[in-house]
């Protein structure tokens, strides 16, 4: 029934299998689906125990009721976040619930309502059908043998339940990847059973200890990533002559896309400041993010650190701790460090990361008026930009500077007045996306355009890049969607009107602004001069991997162990190199 339901909401995705892939959705998700069941007995042979000794009566009826409801939960609750995520629903729900004001901004264009009554629907007729066809045994007073009998038989029941429970006699127990049979990567999707999978990443997320992408020896795995990080070519500096301690600004620019992007080929007027700027610095044409979420985004930019595929360094306080974070870099330089966002620092634990990054001033939504936190996750972004200009009036030089905005992200809520003249009319998801982008691109155009006229700005270099790409407007090519535009703007940079198209990658942005300032970056490991000739990018996202190089492109799916959406000649040489980048990268994530 779940599986049913997951196929229908996203109807336009199940009618691009055809009915002959659906099917075997069903057919190859039974093997999770029998587990699970397998899990729900042994509880009930348990339960169904602890009735016979004590004789409470009722007690079969309400656990069913129970299994009933907490699975609809489960589902109606996948089906939704599924379609923003595009993997199904695991412990990353967690992190919401710990937000609930982030959680309501993030499902205020969702059909809630919709779907909580589909939900009671469901729930309401399945316990119907229960009470009328599913005879639940009465108590019944059973004396001591008659005891005994029944519970050695629901031992020896639940002891066999084992066998489904781990797929079959088989070494290796069953997981994800057991119902994996397509190449379309929603087909298998489709065919995990949601709540098996939300117990497994529950279960998985505690102690994990042991790496699970080794795929060559610690050796061979150095040697690949020495090579990829091989470069003897000297920094050549972009700043005007005579410049040896610029200004830094960072912004982090939420969901930016090259989908969106005119100067890259994206849609001409969605960002019309960004396509003119683009003609007065450096573009690097072929840049890609190192994960999916903003907390991965935020550690890749100031940490140079790669993002995990099960995991994200931000939230894991401890680990976090050990970042090197270019805010103290810059602060043991001299430099004044401040960070800006409209929004809840504590979402993700963004806070916890800045403040352990030393940033010495930290500007957030509990740092706004009521009245200006009028959107649903706070400041809208043209707000955080005057507030940022305000702070830097009398501010002492030299600065590095970041800000993190929001208003693009989903609800795509903008203030009135700001509206694209095509998708500011329409309400369609992909519309009010761009029309979102849009409005940020307004708002930093106006910012870029008051910079100039500031005491700081001819000695600033600005750096412009999305915290991740997005999922709109749809591509064919998954690859696209972490595709971000990276800009040097400023009036230090010494050249301009420059475009970059070899591949490089949002980690490379710290070593980068730190050979710029001649600041050793030996801590960034991770993180190369966005000049390098060894030029490639590694992306991350639920449990798989992206890997671009030269012309040669490839997404990788963990669980089904297949590369997926290649371009150029992909061998297995090149995914070999995507794979010991994953291994090393998360065997560094576990040794923190």
């Amino acid at each position: 029934m779940s599986r049913a339901i997951f196929l229908l909401y996203n109807i336009q995705k199940t009618s691009d299998l055809g009915v002959f892939t659906t099917l075997k959705t069903f057919v190859y998700g039974s093997r999770l689906d029998c587990s699970m069941s397998a899990y729900f007995l042994i509880a009930l042979c348990i339960l169904l125990i602890v009735n016979v000794v004590f004789s409470i009566p009722d007690t079969i009826k309400y656990f069913s009721y129970l299994l009933i409801t907490f699975t609809f939960v489960l589902t109606f609750i996948d089906v939704e976040l599924y379609k923003a995520w595009r993997f199904r629903l695991d412990n990353t729900f967690f992190i919401y619930l710990k937000s609930p004001a982030e959680m309501s901004a993030s499902v205020e264009s969702s059909p809630v309502f919709l779907l909580f009554f589909a939900f009671l629907i469901f729930v309401f007729f399945i316990i119907k059908i229960y009470k009328k066809y599913i005879q639940v045994p009465q108590n019944e007073l059973l004396n001591w043998k008659e005891k005994a009998a029944t519970t050695l038989l629901l031992l020896v029941f639940g002891t066999a339940m084992i066998v489904p429970l781990r797929g079959g006699l088989q070494q290796i127990p069953i997981n994800q990847s057991s119902v994996y049979f397509s190449n379309e990567i929603f087909a298998n999707h489709a065919a995990v059973n949601v709540v098996w999978n939300f117990f497994d990443a529950i279960v998985l997320k505690k102690g994990m200890t042991e790496n699970p992408f080794v795929i060559t020896s610690d050796a061979e795995c150095k040697a690949i990533i020495d090579s990829l990080f091989t470069d003897n070519q000297s920094f050549k500096s972009i700043l005007k002559p005579n410049t040896t301690k610029p200004n830094i600004v960072v912004i982090a620019w939420e969901s930016l896309t090259s989908k969106v992007v005119g100067s890259l080929g994206g849609i001409d007027d969605a960002t019309p400041n960004l396509n003119k700027l683009s003609a007065e610095g450096i573009l690097f044409t072929n840049a890609f993010a190192s994960g999916d979420r903003t907390d991965k985004g935020i550690a890749a930019i100031l940490s140079g650190y790669p993002a995990q595929p099960i995991a994200s360094i931000v939230q894991e306080g401890k680990k976090a701790e050990k970042l090197p974070v270019l805010s103290r870099d810059f602060k043991k330089n001299g430099y004044k460090t401040a960070f800006f966002y409209g929004g809840e620092l504590d979402f993700a634990n963004l806070k916890s990361y800045l403040f352990n990054g030393g940033f010495e001033r930290v500007i957030s939504k509990n740092d706004f008026s009521k009245a200006e936190c009028s959107s649903k996750w706070g400041a809208f972004d043209h707000i955080v930009f005057e507030r940022f200009l305000k702070e830097h009036e009398q501010i002492q030089t030299p600065f590095f500077s970041t800000m993190l905005t929001l208003t693009s992200h989903e609800p795509f809520e903008i203030p009135q007045g700001w509206e694209h003249q095509t998708y500011g009319k329409k309400s369609d998801e992909v519309s009010r996306f761009i029309n979102s982008q849009f409005y940020t691109d307004a708002a930093f155009g106006n910012f870029i355009e008051k910079a100039k006229q500031t005491s700081w700005w001819s000695n600033t270099i600005l750096v412009v890049v999305g915290d991740h790409g997005a999922r709109l407007p749809e591509s064919k090519s998954m690859s696209d969607n972490f595709k971000t535009p990276i800009l040097l703007l400023g009036g230090a940079l010494g050249e301009n009107g420059r475009r970059i198209d070899n591949i490089v990658s949002q980690i490379d942005i710290a070593a980068t602004l730190l050979d710029l300032v001649k600041i050793q970056h030996t801590d960034y490991q991770w993180s190369k001069s966005l000049f390098t000739k060894n030029n490639f990018a590694h992306c991350a996202f639920k449990n798989g991997f992206g890997f671009f190089q030269n012309d040669k492109k490839f997404i990788f799916d963990n669980v089904g162990k297949t590369p997926y959406d290649m371009s150029g000649d992909v061998n297995e040489k090149e995914i070999l190199k995507g794979k010991a980048f994953q291994q090393a990268a998360f065997e560094d994530f576990l040794r923190k």
